[in-house]
C-alpha cells in the first residue's frame, strides 16, 4: 500500500522511528541496521521503504533504509512459521548479502540466532529461499 514515506526523523529507537510526513507522525518498526544507518538523520529528512503488515487486532508499518532490506524480508514472510517479528530479528543480525550467503551455506545454527527463530524455523528459511535470495552483490549501502 505504501511504498516509502518520507519525512522529519522525529524519534529512534533500537526497534523503532517515527517520521514526520506533513505533520503525521508514522511509527515504523525498524531492524538494528536501519536504526544505524538512521541514526545521524535524526531531527533531518530521511526516508524509509515501507511494509504494513495488517492483523486482525493491528496494522504495523515496517521500514527499512533500502528497497533491498524490505525484499528480504518479504520473502522471510513467505517461509511457513516466520512473521515480521522475527523477519525483523534476522535482518538485525544479517544483511540481506550475509543471509543470501547463510541459506546458499545451509547454516541454519546461525540464522537461529536470531530471538525468536528455533533450529527448525532456520532450516524451513533455507528449504523454502535457497535459490531465491539472488541479491547482487554491493547493491545495499
Amino acid at each position: 500500500m505504501f511504498y516509502y514515506i518520507k519525512g522529519a526523523l522525529t524519534a529512534l529507537n533500537p526497534d523503532f522511528a517515527v517520521i514526520d510526513a506533513n505533520g503525521v507522525g508514522y511509527m515504523l518498526y525498524v531492524s538494528l541496521a536501519t536504526h544505524e544507518k538512521l541514526a545521524p538523520l535524526y531531527g533531518k529528512q530521511a526516508q524509509l521503504y515501507t511494509y504494513l503488515n495488517v492483523r486482525e487486532d493491528a496494522m504495523e508499518l515496517f521500514g527499512f533504509y533500502t528497497e533491498e532490506e524490505r525484499e528480504c524480508f518479504i520473502k522471510l514472510l513467505s517461509v511457513s512459521g516466520v512473521g515480521p517479528k522475527a523477519a525483523m530479528a534476522i535482518l538485525s543480525l544479517y544483511t540481506p548479502q550475509s543471509l543470501a550467503g547463510l541459506v546458499a551455506n545451509g547454516d541454519a545454527k546461525a540464522i537461529s540466532r536470531a530471538n525468536g527463530v528455533g533450529l527448525k524455523t532456520a532450516q524451513k528459511v533455507i528449504i523454502e529461499l535457497k535459490g531465491k535470495l539472488d541479491l547482487s552483490e554491493g547493491a545495499a549501502a
